[in-house]
């Protein structure tokens, strides 16, 4: 009991999480790339509410579960199909992490005018690669 109180206690972090859905040059889904920054530290409630007040002067979309406290603002939220990419804010405990090469694969996918409509030289369709986590 006391292991379990001593993790309600610990520190929560505010996100700032983006995700590639990649497919490979013969469109079979790749493995979720994925890029975690910590912005924030705090109390779930108190990331929860800093998040809700920024998103809404922002005019971002945000989900709230007000019983458990936990909220996302999306930033860029996810697409019906792949490739597609995603982005939001949220509280979370996890790590600071980025999948090799995520920053080219994410420009190629967000800076092109139509997502879903890549070319086969793409880095997007490019054969997958082994998950080196």
């Amino acid at each position: 009991m006391e292991a379990f109180e001593r993790e309600l206690d610990m520190p929560w972090a505010l996100y700032h999480v983006r995700r590639l859905f990649l497919v490979t040059k013969d469109g079979r889904r790749r493995p979720v790339k994925r890029s975690t920054e910590r912005v924030g530290l705090g109390g779930l409630h108190h990331l929860a509410q800093r998040l809700i007040s920024v998103s809404g002067r922002h005019g971002l979309d945000v989900e709230h579960d007000s019983v458990y406290g936990r909220a996302r603002a999306w930033i860029r939220p996810r697409a019906k199909g792949w490739p597609m990419a995603e982005e939001l804010f949220a509280p979370a405990r996890v790590i600071d992490k980025k999948d090799q090469n995520f920053e080219r694969h994410w420009d190629a996918l967000v800076s092109g005018s139509a997502a879903n409509s890549l070319s086969p030289e793409s880095p997007l369709t490019a054969a997958p690669r082994k998950d080196t986590r």
